[in-house]
């Protein structure tokens, strides 16, 4: 139904009187934080959609210009509809979200969204749009509207840092064609959710020891609120930090690329096709692909001499820092100098976050086994993000997360208890097993991720044989693993799925694919427990001047006010109690610092 002004009052009480609603919106374009607005909105109540449009555009086409709605009359009214306890229904459900909130509109306050239902209904595929959703129960969608922007060339291209983006121009196609795709669009999300309410309830199944699924989906549906406020809100940069930085970087690689002239006579082009001629001049031949093809790859170059080869690998390192992190800072910073980073919800396939525009997740972790050179470039990268006024920035991340909850699941009584008494994982499974710490590491790692032999061999830097030799030894020493990986995998087979320790479902239609299932089990259960400790920090933190930041793996970043740094023993508590462990309780470390992100120091800040 198209909402005119002759029917507006009477579409709001009806609307007003459900307790469930589909909602999506229409708008200018995807950039929310940097004046992209809305000009449509529809609701659906499963049976009818209702397409309220504030489209100017449409007032040129006086066949259509009866349909635009006021946006100082009519939109305010939506609030009445959007308040409450009503459920309301999504796709991508943030995005919709910050466009509402732009216009004045409230936050609902109970939220699904089915495309991150959709990963818990099923982990396994490659794509979760609502469109691809919508195919695989049956319901289809048609391309009209994508075929009307191709047809009036409706799209305009930009270049940011080096990649060509597509802009559609949805606001210029014509009223009938989005109107109908619109209030389509809703009428399949409200149908999605319906079909995975029913499926989420025929789960439970006591003779599997299966338990209801709806705590998971119920937190969730919490969690898109805290991520939506997380995104709103924003990470500050320094933009004169940044600025400064893109300059030096920008003199390093005319530099660089000036140094492989004068090395190869040619000019530096990044491609196999280039290299091989121009490092070729220098008797650099780099390696093979399976296929035969030249490579250059970091491994390839790092074992070569020349110096031609270290000037590609540090134009790689250098160009990244431009590219991927301070160009990025600043295009997706707002005009008061914060990034609102995309937060994704069902985006991975173990239920783990990740984090685009920027893609902070991407930046190099501070690792003490890192070298000097590669802790100070992501500590560089880092002192971009700053606290915010009159607040203190805090870190605090589970220590050995992953690892503890494997030893926690398998029962690994006595390593657990040697971790929890202070000494490091890795060296304390090394002097249980009468290896290395480096190579305890690499298979404690190795097996969190499913890493075959010839894999493990490499990263081991041995023989095949002799890394099996050594698994043996590890297995000989902490048998209950290696009875958690066996039993794990023969469970993804025989059943087709497992499920970690908040009920999540990772399915395996093929079971050449059940070596992964411990680590979905693993890394799946504790990016649950980030998740559940997440919500719950955020109820803490409601009326308080503190707010969640930043979520990076298992790290949780704070902007804790001054005069709030007692809040930080007890997040710390909720992060140590979110995971449900048997026996071995998880531990975390904290960091703070005044100044920058890349400043961390150790232990809580005076006054905590």
């Amino acid at each position: 139904m198209i909402v005119t002004r002759d029917n507006y009052q009477s579409v709001i009480e009806i609307l007003k009187d459900k307790s469930i609603l589909a909602v999506d919106t229409e708008t200018t374009g995807l950039r929310v934080h940097h004046g992209d607005r809305l000009f449509a909105i529809i609701f659906c109540d499963g049976e009818e959609s209702y397409y309220f449009n504030f489209n100017k555009n449409d007032l040129n086409y006086p066949e259509h210009s009866h349909t635009v709605l006021d946006l100082n009359t009519h939109l305010s009214p939506l609030a009445d509809i959007l308040s409450g306890d009503k459920l309301f229904v999504l796709a991508n459900a943030k995005f919709d979200l910050h466009i509402l909130k732009n216009e004045g509109l409230p936050t609902p306050k109970y939220v699904w969204d089915v495309l991150v239902m959709a990963r818990i209904e099923d982990n396994t595929h490659m794509r979760y749009s609502l469109d691809e959703v919508a195919k695989r129960i049956g319901l289809g969608k048609d391309d009209e509207v994508s075929t009307y922007i191709k047809n009036y060339r409706l799209f305009t291209k930009e270049t940011v840092n080096g990649k060509d983006i597509t802009l559609k121009h949805y606001d210029k196609v014509n009223f009938t064609v989005m109107s109908k795709y619109g209030m389509q669009d809703a009428l399949i999300t409200y149908r999605i959710y319906d079909h995975q309410l029913k499926l989420f309830r025929s789960w439970f199944d006591d003779t599997l020891g299966m338990k209801s699924i709806f705590p998971l989906v119920e937190n969730e549906q919490r969690l898109t609120n805290v991520c939506f406020d997380i995104e709103r809100r924003g990470f500050r940069i320094d933009r004169k930090y940044c600025e400064d930085t893109v300059l030096k970087l920008q003199f390093k690689i005319h530099n660089l690329q000036a140094e492989f002239f004068d090395l190869t006579g040619m000019p530096f082009v990044d491609s196999p096709k280039s290299l091989s001629i121009s490092l070729g001049k220098v008797g650099i031949l780099g390696g093979k692909t399976e296929l035969g093809g030249a490579s250059f790859t970091d491994d390839v170059l790092s074992k070569e001499a020349h110096r031609a080869a270290r000037v590609v690998l540090e134009h790689r390192d250098v160009n990244k820092k431009l590219t991927s992190y301070f160009n990025q800072f600043l295009y997706h910073s707002d005009s008061n100098d914060y990034v609102h980073c995309n937060i994704k919800q069902s985006a991975t396939k173990t239920g783990r976050f990740s984090i685009t525009d920027p893609a902070l997740q991407t930046i190099p972790s501070v690792d003490d086994d890192g070298t000097p050179e590669q802790i100070e470039y992501s500590k560089s990268v880092r002192r971009a993000f700053i606290p915010d006024k009159d607040c203190v920035l805090v870190a605090v991340d589970y220590k050995a997360f992953e690892f503890r909850a494997m030893l926690d699941l398998a029962g690994e009584r006595e390593l657990a208890f040697k971790i929890e008494q202070g000494l490091d994982p890795h060296q304390a499974t090394a002097d249980m097993v009468g290896i290395s710490r480096k190579q305890a590491k690499t298979i404690n790692f190795g097996l969190l991720f499913g890493m075959g032999q010839q894999k493990l061999a490499d990263s081991l830097g041995m023989k095949v044989d002799d890394a099996a030799a050594t698994k043996r030894k590890y297995f000989r020493a902490l048998p209950n693993v290696k009875r958690l990986i066996y039993n794990t995998q023969s469970k993804a087979v025989e059943r087709g799925f497992v499920w970690n320790i908040f009920n999540r479902r990772y399915f395996f239609h093929e079971a050449k694919f059940a070596y992964k299932a411990v680590n979905c089990l693993i890394q799946g259960g504790t990016a649950d427990g980030v998740k559940k400790a997440m919500v719950e920090i955020d109820f803490l933190l409601k009326n308080t001047r503190s707010r969640i930041t930043l979520q990076i793996h298992d790290e949780l970043v704070f902007n804790i006010h001054k005069d709030e740094l007692d809040l930080i023993p007890e997040i710390m508590e909720i992060m140590r109690n979110a995971y449900p462990s048997f026996f071995h309780k998880m531990d975390c470390s904290v960091e703070h610092s005044w100044k920058s992100w890349g400043d961390l120091e150790e232990g809580l800040p005076n006054g905590s």
